[in-house]
């Protein structure tokens, strides 16, 4: 089946041409000139701010006209992750979209549904003569993947409507009303080194791969495992056992990714070389069967390489043990107020060792703002007690529950209509722009929406073509009503 052959044709067709152009966080000038191409070939008014984003305007259809204006809401920027075998340039190359007929998805990389379909959505809604609605602004913000920066820096002076839909929800029937507040934090750990002998020792390149990762708000409480704390479990069992030395550790990237990959390289005496195998070899078998249900595709690679000039010393060692395996990471408490929702969370999202100094960034998550300042105190006592330093690089809000909401009504009663039944009332556990806007704009009365989107952040992803189809007949009929 073709994309083009998917309903509705204009949400897919734009979806499609979105996918041809790299918009990956910071490679944003070809879906920003894009967005602009396409309001100036359809005749309407836009704006764009110095934090590259952008609002394209059109006018309330016949009968509209003098209702209150509606703000559509989605970012540009997708999440840029690929298979370990894949050999696509997602700064250069357009995905490679497959479907079958249930499912779209992208060949070994992110589709980028998130954050893509509002796009489409949106871009089909300003293109139709035949949609209903009141007068629209389309507000596409930059690079919310990276810390919602777009919304930070966002000239709250292009709008002036005060009900926001936002379009950037991964599961249908849920409208969610409040969302997460987070901090992005980095820890820096002094580590000390020693010279190493090459004829006296032997250096092993590990790795583990092939664990599922995911979104580190909506998925850290699906028993994911985070590769590099994995990682530092290996080396604390065998530190246990031998000396190493470890010359080099690598881990993810993204903050909102939960690490699915990660590496080091240890160095240890030669007579320990075969004990040193033998514990690597029953931490993988144990492992594997703890994962069995959680992580089946986990995988490990030991070989032998050429060994480096400087490791850690044994305190070193130490010290960067100590910290991996104290470090937090996962869920810290469940909402007391709706049932199997997270409340605070942290992701240990990117580890890197070099020059001395094991850095190690998080993104921390709390439906309450005492949960994650709570979380960054357990960092910074960390950093503290290795004789480290904390660094926040960004911090924001919870969108918090608003108890009157007339466009929620409007929605709940939509959805009702189109339906046949109540939808879900729920919060999010992950960051939306949601919160920095409701900063900004104090009265604004929002409401995120979308799809079906699994398995977000992930060359995992897909989205459900029949939800983005009800998804958007549905978003038609809360316009018609406003």
């Amino acid at each position: 089946m073709n994309i083009q052959d998917l309903k509705p044709r204009d949400v897919f067709g734009y979806f499609a041409e979105i996918s041809t152009i790299p918009h990956g966080s910071y490679n944003l000038d070809g879906i920003t000139n894009y967005c602009i191409e396409f309001a100036q070939s359809h005749g309407l008014d836009y704006k764009r701010d110095d934090g590259g984003n952008i609002v394209i305007y059109k006018p309330g259809t016949s009968g509209y006209e003098n209702h209150k204006p509606v703000i559509l809401q989605g970012h540009l920027d997708m999440v840029c992750e690929k298979t370990e075998d894949s050999s696509a340039d997602m700064e250069k190359d357009p995905l490679e979209l497959m479907t079958d007929g249930e499912w779209l998805w992208a060949k070994d990389t992110t589709l980028g549904g998130d954050d893509g379909v509002a796009i489409a959505f949106c871009l089909a809604i300003l293109a139709s003569n035949e949609v209903k609605h009141p007068p629209l602004e389309v507000l596409l913000t930059a690079n919310e993947e990276v810390g919602l920066i777009g919304a930070h820096e966002l000239d709250v002076s292009m709008l002036s409507g005060r009900q926001l839909i936002n379009l950037d929800s991964e599961q249908e029937g849920i409208i969610t009303v409040s969302c997460a507040g987070a901090a992005r934090i980095t820890s820096e750990i002094p580590v000390s080194k020693q010279k190493l002998n090459s004829e006296e020792c032997v250096a092993f390149d590990i790795s583990v791969g092939g664990l599922l990762g995911g979104h580190s708000g909506v998925d850290i409480n699906a028993h994911r495992r985070n590769a590099g704390k994995v990682l530092a479990e290996l080396l604390d069992w065998i530190f246990h056992k031998v000396r190493i030395s470890v010359c080099d550790f690598k881990c993810g990237g993204r903050l909102n990714v939960i690490p699915n990959t990660a590496s080091t390289v240890i160095v240890c005496n030669k007579d320990k070389k075969a004990l040193t195998q033998t514990i690597i070899n029953d931490f993988v078998r144990l492992m594997k069967k703890e994962c069995l249900s959680t992580e089946p595709g986990i995988t490990f690679s030991v070989k032998e390489v050429e060994v480096p000039s400087e490791g850690t010393s044994p305190a070193g060692t130490r010290q960067m043990i100590f910290a991996l395996m104290e470090c937090p990471h996962g869920v810290t408490e469940m909402s007391p107020d709706i049932e199997g929702m997270v409340q605070t969370s942290i992701n240990l999202g990117k580890i890197d060792y070099s020059d001395n100094n094991l850095t190690m960034c998080y993104m921390a998550r709390s439906n309450a703002d005492y949960g994650k300042k709570v979380l960054i105190r357990k960092i910074s006592l960390l950093s503290d007690q290795l004789q480290g330093m904390m660094t926040i690089d960004t911090s924001y809000s919870a969108w918090e529950y608003r108890l009157d909401s007339p466009l929620r009504d409007i929605m709940v009663q939509a959805y009702a209509d189109f339906y046949g039944e109540a939808p879900v009332i729920s919060s999010m556990h992950a960051g939306l722009e949601c919160g920095i806007i409701g900063e900004k704009i104090p009265n604004m009365d929002m409401v995120s929406v979308g799809p079906t989107i699994e398995y977000v952040h992930s060359p995992m992803e897909r989205m459900n073509i029949a939800s983005v189809e009800r998804s958007y007949k549905y978003l038609l009929r809360v316009l018609e009503m406003l």
